[in-house]
């Protein structure tokens, strides 16, 4: 990914999730997120839910 971020692409995602997170989604955001960060991915947003 960070060679790709060098080259000019970008990368985008939408990860919809619920209250309260599963264990696997929790696992999920703790251990790859910080990483794709750290590598130049763009930040996470935490919006609220519309209903």
């Amino acid at each position: 990914m960070r060679d790709a971020v060098a080259s000019g692409k970008t990368f985008g995602r939408v990860h919809i999730v619920e209250n309260p997170l599963s264990n696997y989604v929790r696992y999920e955001l703790d251990a790859s997120y910080p990483e794709n960060l750290a590598a130049g991915a763009p930040s996470l947003q935490n919006t609220r839910s519309i209903r």
